[in-house]
């Protein structure tokens, strides 16, 4: 029996999908968890459609378009490859696609982000890479940036 080529996830709880030892996104109390919080461990890839998430945390592989979430974080070893629109972002791994983080947008120095990137604060660490168009929200102007 195969697996489904799309989970979708709809958090109402807090749910952490990952092993024992598979990395600091799979340790209890390593990152904030809480109600609506979901973790997705290293070693742990979902494909699919997020939505209603307080906070994602990928750890792992996460090919998806996240709706109605609040927060999300990719740790140094994880990667995003998709769509997303959240209040606020912190990006240490790899972003592939579209982000839109209508509050601050923390780049890390470890981090590679490429696509559309759109924002309403931006912060980016020495060693942090954005490669594509970026736009802060409100303005009307485009602009390429290859950090």
């Amino acid at each position: 029996q195969g697996a489904p080529d799309m989970l979708d996830f709809e958090t109402r709880g807090s749910l952490a999908l990952g092993f024992g030892s598979a990395g600091a996104a799979s340790r209890p109390g390593s990152v904030a968890e809480g109600p609506g919080t979901l973790v997705v461990a290293e070693g742990i890839g979902i494909k699919g459609g997020i939505r209603n998430c307080d906070h994602l945390v990928v750890g792992g592989r996460v090919e998806a378009a996240i709706t109605g979430c609040r927060k999300l974080e990719v740790m140094e070893k994880g990667g995003f490859e998709g769509s997303a629109a959240v209040e606020e972002a912190s990006i240490a791994g790899r972003f592939e696609g579209e982000l839109t983080v209508t509050g601050r947008l923390t780049v890390r120095s470890t981090a590679r982000l490429s696509g559309t990137i759109r924002f309403g604060e931006l912060v980016v660490e020495p060693g942090g890479s954005i490669a594509g168009s970026v736009e802060p929200i409100g303005s009307n102007s485009v602009g390429n940036a290859n950090a």
